[in-house]
């Protein structure tokens, strides 16, 4: 990726030096070629001394050029394959944020069923961060919806899951989803 990013780079420098040999005299600044105001030039004006120096610039260019080249013949100018694990990652993330703006527009059943979906890819790669969030906003919108024994038993998966994976029972996330679980037991008296 880093050499087609160079190979881009050198390209660009390249071929903005041809588009500017033609008409105005150019000048290279930073990483831009920038036309000199008021220098027009013909292709037949006898080379200057500064212009001779922007040759010996074409030919190192003309170098890299060819460095680059050579090593985007070794990787992909294409933006590379990813494999699936990272595909269904990805689909994981856009789910969840579908869920959460629906959420937040109002859409409750929209978001359920991006929920969903987004806890069964979370399931199927193992990926148990995304499976306590998953479930913690699976209870959230349960509660909000008033179904409080579907939010309890959403809070308690995913206080398992922290619990299992390591996280101290004093951490902020457990005491969050405790004190919504001691909500919940006294709207249900408990």
């Amino acid at each position: 990726m880093a050499a087609s990013c160079v190979f881009r780079t050198v390209l660009s420098r390249t071929l903005s030096q041809f588009r500017c040999s033609g008409g105005f005299r150019c000048h290279y600044t930073s990483a831009l070629f920038v036309p000199e105001a008021g220098h027009r030039s013909a292709f037949w004006v006898t080379v200057s001394r500064q212009q001779d120096n922007n040759t010996n610039f074409h030919r190192r260019s003309g170098a890299s050029l060819w460095a680059a080249v050579a090593f985007s013949l070794f990787s992909s100018t294409d933006e590379p394959e990813r494999d699936e694990a990272q595909k269904k990652k990805d689909e994981m993330i856009l789910l969840l944020k579908k869920a959460k703006l629906s959420m937040h527009r109002g859409n409750l059943q929209a978001a359920s069923s991006f929920l969903h979906q987004a806890v069964a890819l979370a399931h199927q790669t193992h990926n148990n961060q995304a499976i306590i969030y998953t479930y913690s906003q699976m209870a959230n919108l349960a509660y909000i919806q008033g179904h409080l024994d579907s939010a309890e038993k959403l809070f308690k998966a995913a206080m398992s899951f922290m619990l299992a994976g390591g996280t101290p029972e004093d951490d902020n996330a457990v005491i969050e989803m405790s004190l919504k679980l001691a909500t919940i037991y006294a709207e249900q008296n408990k």
